[in-house]
């Protein structure tokens, strides 16, 4: 019961990893991945926990259900690793570089706000404009 508590934790850790990396706060992201890989070791260690406790087999009809290591434990493991690494990679490269690491995941990006191009241009709906005098926006000098 405990480990598909923590497995729902992880999963929703893990959604909000992956938002927190599309957004200029990267040093959670980091932190919540390794709370993702937190979530799933203490689920690996409850499933192991049960595994070696003493053997209640539940029999039905010829067939018994017995615990074992099967491929999505191991599946489980690798993914608590990658998690861990990338976590721990993340929080390391903020506190080494982080105007490379803000760089590469685009959350130290900044338009030039000198630039009002964009701005000078534009539609403008003519029938609100009854009567008004629209002159184009001049260039700013610099003095």
């Amino acid at each position: 019961m405990k480990k598909l508590g923590t497995n729902r934790t992880g999963f929703c850790c893990w959604i909000l990893s992956n938002i927190l990396f599309s957004m200029p706060v990267v040093l959670y992201a980091g932190y919540m991945m390794l709370a993702t890989s937190a979530c799933i070791f203490i689920s690996i260690a409850s499933f192991s926990a049960i595994k070696n406790a003493p053997q209640c087999v539940f029999s039905i009809g010829t067939n018994s259900l017995v615990t074992e290591y099967s491929h999505s434990f191991w599946l489980a493991v690798a993914t608590g690793l990658l998690c861990a690494t990338i976590g721990i990679l993340v929080v390391v490269l903020y506190f080494l570089i982080p105007d490379k690491l803000k760089e590469a995941f685009s959350a130290g990006v900044y338009i030039d706000e000198d630039d009002d191009s964009s701005s000078r241009e534009g539609y403008f709906n003519t029938i609100f404009l009854d009567g008004v005098i629209v002159t184009p926006a001049t260039s700013k000098r610099h003095i």
